[in-house]
């Protein structure tokens, strides 16, 4: 009897530690949904309907304007900071809290380090995989979504690749995912597939924990995390609205949300800031 109970116990452990968490709405007669407004902070004269974006730990914020061939840089008043060329069209920022920026040029695979003064640094060269989208951590070590292959490389801050793995997405299956993002405690990853409807959660392991459904842009910054917390914001372009949703082990909660025509992307300064580009506008998002 005492084996039988042992058995029981440890498989107990093991479910425990694969459990998926769900989405759920707020309890009826809970706590209401936060509502957030969008402000605008400076008018932007981009030629990009997909632009991805990240912030830097002084709280600067970078956008990329394929169709301008440019990387613009604004102070979180919306003064302008200074330009830098895109290499190429295949080109995207990967959004996280880097002292600095990173920018992967999938056209010649390469990373590109820039200063926080937008000065290039260091490159990292790379093969065989086709980038769409990223995150960095602290540490400096970079996620990077293959969509071509569903795969997510992991590489160290020198550069050297530490694992890959394949996203298995449950019963749901992936259809273009575009859009990566990871959380500020470095154990939670969010996948954004806008023709699927739908964003994934896994472990940075890649192990599935459940999704999300909502209907996210195409843009490679379509998601973020808050810096430090698990909190994920999303940019829903075809219903107009900027959401959230707290990744917790007991399920996923619907946030706080934000009315905003056709957001595409998102970054969240270390400084607690919000910014989104949406249309021809940097918008700051606020209580």
């Amino acid at each position: 009897m005492r084996r039988l109970f042992c058995i029981l116990a440890c498989s107990l452990v093991v479910l425990s530690c694969t459990a998926i968490v769900e989405q759920r709405r707020p309890e009826p007669g809970g706590s209401k949904i936060k509502t957030m407004q969008a402000f605008k902070v400076v008018q932007l004269n981009s030629n990009d309907d997909r632009p991805s974006m990240c912030s830097s730990l002084r709280g600067d914020i970078y956008i990329s304007d394929a169709g301008g061939w440019r990387i613009v840089s604004y102070k979180s008043d919306g003064s302008l900071n200074h330009e830098s060329a895109l290499p190429s069209a295949r080109s995207f920022l990967i959004n996280g809290q880097a002292n600095g920026i990173y920018l992967v040029d999938d056209l010649n695979k390469h990373i590109q380090y820039y200063d926080s003064w937008g000065q290039k640094q260091n490159i990292i060269s790379y093969g065989g995989s086709s980038f769409v989208s990223g995150a960095i951590l602290k540490d400096g070590s970079l996620y990077l979504l293959d969509n071509l292959a569903n795969t997510v490389v992991v590489l160290d801050n020198q550069g050297q690749e530490v694992r890959r793995f394949r996203l298995m997405s449950g019963n749901s299956g992936f259809q273009w995912p575009t859009s990566l993002a990871v959380d500020g405690t470095g154990t939670v990853m969010a996948v954004a597939d806008a023709r699927a409807g739908k964003i994934t959660i896994f472990n940075i392991y890649g192990s599935y924990l459940g999704k999300i459904d909502a209907a996210p842009s195409v843009s490679p910054s379509a998601v973020c995390f808050e810096p430090g917390t698990s909190v994920l914001w999303v940019c829903e372009k075809d219903k107009d609205r900027l959401s959230s949703f707290e990744i917790k082990p007991s399920g996923i909660i619907t946030g706080a949300g934000c009315a905003i025509a056709a957001p595409l992307s998102v970054t969240c300064s270390s400084f607690g800031g919000l910014f989104v580009v949406s249309g021809q506008f940097l918008f700051n998002v606020g209580e």
